[in-house]
């Protein structure tokens, strides 16, 4: 596997085994639940293509087991109500696994199809089955201490100066600010790649501490870690503040050469985005917030607000309304 992905999913997964639940990953990293029928269901069930889906353990909202051990989250409803929009061709089973070992199954032809909330990267374009229709869109932020609570863009940020955590080499947050960087040459951030597996995870306590001055990352880690009663980093609620600066597409990434399930994929994500299902989803698992209208224009991979937004943990309704 590359080890930019590799660093990548890392990444992605450290601020689980910071919320003291690896072992959880392992002892259930066996479990599978159903979607749109059994493959061994018998009948008319046994003609039909069996797709299985890895989906990160954990990853709340996106996905996770819930209190029953079984798979649940925005993720894991959109394959559900993919199934059954194709339950004449396919059926699904979904295994739940930590985010390194959805990519190498999907490299190796173990799995079919990954669930890990995962942003477009060169690499994971490279490597893996891109569909044409993202599976969902996560809104982009910065977290500061309160005291540039202020800023509301990326170039505020750099006109003002702030000095950006480094972020591992390979995950979708790095290739966040290199867009921006690309797009704005006279405004650039300080963009640090790192090999430090731990920097997503190590960089709330370097940002609340004053080592580094901004940490890039999606609103719901930061709802996970910081504004929860029981996250790891609770403890800063008081000292750290989230501006959401935009949204990204976030994708479902196949195994290569799968290009008929693509395709059906493709046609049934668009059903339900005309259907409003997947808006629907989207406010079921992000607090009332319909991720999808931060997108702006559809085509592009990230979209950035005018001016950001300074999320109050207390009362969302300023992220709800669109």
């Amino acid at each position: 596997m590359n080890s930019n992905i590799n660093a990548g999913g890392i990444t992605r997964r450290t601020f689980l085994t910071a919320a003291g639940i690896a072992a959880l990953s392992l002892s259930t990293a066996g479990l599978f639940g159903c979607a749109g029928g059994s493959a061994s269901s018998g009948g008319s069930g046994d003609a039909k293509k069996k797709i299985t889906v890895a989906y990160v353990l954990n990853g709340k909202p996106t996905s996770f087991n819930d209190d029953s051990n079984k798979p649940a989250g925005y993720e894991v409803d959109v394959v559900n109500a993919v199934a059954e929009k194709l339950s004449d061709k396919y059926t699904f089973k979904f295994e739940g696994v930590d985010q390194t070992a959805v990519f190498a199954g999907l490299a190796s032809g173990k799995y079919d199809q990954g669930l890990t909330n995962s942003f477009w990267t060169p690499e994971r374009a490279e490597k893996y089955l891109l569909p044409q229709e993202a599976v969902g869109a996560t809104l982009l932020g910065i977290l500061v201490r309160k005291e540039h609570a202020d800023v509301s863009s990326l170039a505020d940020a750099a006109a003002k100066g702030l000095k950006l955590a480094p972020i591992t080499a390979g995950d979708g947050n790095y290739y966040v600010v290199e867009d921006y960087n690309k797009n704005n040459p006279s405004a650039q951030i300080d963009l640090q790649a790192t090999d430090d597996a731990n920097a997503f995870v190590e960089a709330f306590d370097w940002v609340a501490q004053g080592r580094y001055d901004m940490h890039v990352i999606p609103l719901q880690y930061y709802n996970e870690l910081v504004v929860a009663d029981d996250g790891s980093y609770h403890k800063y609620a008081d000292d750290l503040a989230f501006i959401v600066i935009g949204a990204t597409k976030t994708w479902s990434f196949l195994t290569p050469g799968d290009d008929d399930y693509a395709a059906d994929w493709d046609a049934a994500v668009k059903q339900l985005q005309a259907e409003g299902k997947l808006e629907e989803l989207s406010r079921k698992w992000y607090s009332g917030i319909n991720n999808f209208a931060f997108l702006g224009d559809s085509t592009q991979t990230y979209n950035y607000l005018d001016e950001g937004v300074l999320v109050d943990p207390a009362d969302e309704s300023v992220l709800t309304q669109r």
